[in-house]
């Protein structure tokens, strides 16, 4: 899926998932970002060519041909540079749920799809840690540990905290969903 940010033009052009079964059915060339993408991907139907390609200079044999591109991770360096090595480019699949390094550089006629949804579980769990070790004064605890130490620390823990939660997209809600009651209070 597309999320748009800010532009209404960008917005128009990558916030509706369109029908891309066309694209596949003809498509020529999968381009991805390095030789382990090119092994995941395992077998492909036949007609489809994949290239691994980080961005360098050197450029494959076939990498004129890619139709679907899946860059480098928040690699958002020199996109004037590979736009123009990708002549026959249809769709760029980010590996992040934000698209704000490329918003405004995607050729027209390309789709820009985000990674929305792929990282909100994940990201939940960590800020669910993250509070905890930090409310449960965790760091302390280890040095301690390390130091041979026993501190009789008494802390209020988490029950009954407030916890606002920035941000609406996937990765706010899934963390909301994480912390529970706390953060679904509203706030306005």
């Amino acid at each position: 899926t597309g999320v748009g940010v800010g532009n209404p033009d960008v917005r128009d052009r990558i916030s509706e998932p369109r029908d891309l079964s066309h694209t596949l059915a003809i498509m020529t060339g999968v381009c991805v970002p390095d030789q382990n993408a090119v092994e995941l991907l395992g077998e492909v139907p036949a007609g489809v060519e994949v290239v691994a390609w980080n961005g360098e200079k050197n450029q494959p044999e076939g990498l004129q041909r890619t139709r679907f591109w899946v860059p480098q991770v928040e690699d958002a360096t020199d996109l004037e540079g590979k736009f123009a090595a990708l002549p026959q480019l249809e769709v760029m699949q980010l590996l992040s749920a934000g698209i704000e390094d490329v918003v405004g550089h995607v050729p027209d006629g390309v789709t820009l799809c985000d990674a929305r949804g792929v990282h909100g579980p994940a990201v939940a769990e960590l800020v669910l840690g993250l509070i905890l070790a930090s409310q449960r004064r965790l760091p302390h605890f280890i040095n301690a540990q390390r130091d041979r130490r026993w501190d009789l620390i008494t802390d209020d823990g988490i029950r009954d905290k407030k916890v606002l939660v920035i941000g609406a997209s996937d990765i706010g809600r899934q963390t909301a969903l994480y912390l529970g009651e706390s953060a679904r209070e509203p706030h306005t």
